[in-house]
């Protein structure tokens, strides 16, 4: 489990025994395959002289590749860096890179969620400015935008009325990178790059949307599972169809910050420090009751964690 001064979040092993996070303007890397009672130190990547903090951050699930989303002084341009994992003493940067200007002198422009797409081939983008932007990079290609969106004005189009809605996390669907998922205040639903714009596909039936979704991540076999700011998660299966399953953390109504994979299931944790562990179990797909839906994961544990 990695954790930064503000959130709690999870990612990868490198190289089976390396774990990193970010910390303000630094990269944080700790060794995990230390000896059972013994502590590892931290040890601290310096990124860039000019860097004024790393906004959000990815790695590949190839563990060949991280993304560091920056925010520079004086600059109000949105940047990622793409980083060599396999030569972390020091961070090797590759050449590759996106940049993202400012609309206007008076915004000051960040990505504030990233995500690789399972082969790392594609990035997705999720940007602060007041009027929402997704995109999905071929970063690999001179960073090259393959769809786009301004999701507060098609979500206000659908709706006819001004919606009230905050996106902050964004997701490449495994099986189609054609798809992404939105989630964030107000806001829990899938889009379809359709010609190059990113288009919000029919909300998910038993979601509701007025809640708030801090956090989710796609299961094999069309999962989705999102957490909110209650401490709650919900299933949904093929973007279609949802069940509230409650509480993630026990009696704690901490909100979710992160949610995990792994093989058998997923890691949740919160801003507090509560960490617990759900099992994935195969349902019948054809069968979408509430009851069915509710069996995907079951709670297993909690675990006790320590401070970085």
């Amino acid at each position: 489990m990695l954790a930064n001064r503000t959130c709690s979040c999870f990612f990868p092993w490198v190289l089976s025994s390396l774990a990193n996070v970010s910390i303000g303007r630094y990269i944080g890397v700790r060794e995990v395959a230390a000896e059972k009672g013994s502590r590892s130190a931290m040890h601290c990547e310096h990124v860039d002289d000019q860097l004024e903090r790393i906004t959000a951050m990815a790695m590949s699930s190839n563990r060949q590749c991280m993304a560091l989303a920056c925010k520079f002084r004086n600059d109000k341009s949105a940047y990622v860096f793409f980083y060599d994992i396999l030569q972390l003493h020091p961070l090797k940067r590759t050449g590759k890179f996106i940049h993202e200007g400012a609309p206007t002198d008076e915004e000051d422009k960040q990505f504030i969620s990233i995500a690789f797409s399972p082969e790392a081939k594609y990035l997705a983008v999720l940007t602060n400015i007041k009027d929402g932007n997704a995109r999905l990079y071929e970063w690999k290609k001179e960073a090259r935008v393959i769809a786009t969106n301004s999701w507060l004005s098609e979500l206000n189009k659908e709706a006819k009325v001004p919606v009230n809605a905050e996106i902050t996390r964004i997701s490449i669907d495994p099986n189609n990178k054609d798809q992404v998922c939105l989630s964030g205040k107000g806001h829990f639903r899938v889009w379809r790059n359709q010609s190059n714009i990113l288009k919000p596909l029919p909300p998910i039936a038993g979601l509701d949307q007025a809640k708030g979704y801090t956090e989710h991540v796609w299961l094999e076999g069309n999962w989705l599972v999102g957490g909110t700011d209650h401490g709650e998660l919900c299933v949904v299966y093929d973007g279609k169809q949802c069940v509230l399953v409650t509480p993630a953390f026990g009696g704690a109504p901490d909100a979710v910050s992160c949610i995990h994979p792994f093989s058998q299931g997923i890691f949740v944790g919160s801003s507090a420090g509560h960490i617990t562990v759900w099992e994935r179990h195969d349902v019948a797909s054809k069968d979408l009751s509430e009851e069915t839906l509710k069996g995907a994961i079951k709670f297993d544990r909690s675990i006790r964690t320590n401070s970085l």
